[in-house]
C-alpha cells in the first residue's frame, strides 16, 4: 500500500493544530476585584466539573486588587499540583497585580510586544496609620516578588535589583525581556 506523505502530513498537521487549541479559553479583562476573581474561579471549576483540564486564561488587565490577584494565583497553582493544566496569556497588556496573577500558569504565553508593569504595591484602606499600611505593602510586595520567584529566579532578581517594586514608578517592560522563564512561551 502506498501512502501519499503530503497528505498524511497534512492530515497530522491538521490533527495537531487542533489539540493545540482544544483547550478550554477563558478571558479576563479589566479591574482586579474580588467579584471578578471569584466569577474567574467558577468558570474554571465548571470547566473541571465538565471533563476540561485543558485551559488557558488570557489576561488583559490593568491591575487592582492584590488581595484577590493572590487568591487567584493561589487556587490556580493548587489545581495545577492537583493534575489540571491551567495556563495564563498575555496578548497586549497586563499590569501591576495582573503580573501575580500571570505567574499562576503552568505555562506562561505571551506575544513578544505584550507588555508588563510593575510598581510598588499600594494600601488605599482608610482609618489605616502609615505605620500599618507600609506593614502591609511590605508583606504585599514580599508575596508578589515570591510569586515571581517561583517561576523565574532572574526576573525576580532583576525586580529586586530595579526597585520596581519599592517606588511609585512604574516599571514597564516587553515581554521579550521576561523570556528567561518568567514568560515561558511566545505565541
Amino acid at each position: 500500500m502506498r501512502v501519499n506523505t503530503r497528505v498524511l502530513a497534512l492530515a497530522l498537521g491538521a490533527v495537531f493544530c487542533f489539540s493545540a487549541f482544544a483547550e478550554k479559553s477563558i478571558k479576563f479583562s479589566g479591574r482586579i476585584n474580588p467579584s471578578k476573581v471569584d466569577r474567574l474561579l467558577g468558570s474554571i471549576n465548571r470547566a473541571l466539573g465538565e471533563g476540561e483540564t485543558d485551559i488557558m486564561i488570557t489576561l488583559n488587565s490593568e491591575g487592582g486588587n492584590l488581595g484577590s490577584a493572590f487568591k487567584a494565583t493561589r487556587t490556580i497553582k493548587r489545581l495545577n499540583r492537583g493534575g489540571a493544566n491551567i495556563q495564563t496569556k498575555v496578548v497586549r497588556y497586563c499590569g501591576s497585580a495582573c503580573t501575580v496573577m500571570f505567574t499562576a500558569g503552568a505555562k506562561r504565553w505571551a506575544r513578544t510586544g505584550a507588555r508588563f508593569m510593575f510598581h510598588s504595591p499600594k494600601v488605599e484602606s482608610g482609618g489605616l496609620s502609615k505605620v500599618e499600611k507600609r506593614k502591609i505593602e511590605a508583606r504585599y510586595r514580599r508575596t508578589w516578588l515570591n510569586s515571581i520567584r517561583s517561576v523565574d529566579y532572574n526576573t525576580y532578581q532583576w525586580l529586586v535589583d530595579e526597585g520596581a517594586l519599592e517606588s511609585d514608578r512604574e516599571t514597564t517592560v516587553s515581554a521579550r525581556r521576561l523570556a528567561t522563564g518568567y514568560v515561558s512561551h511566545f505565541l
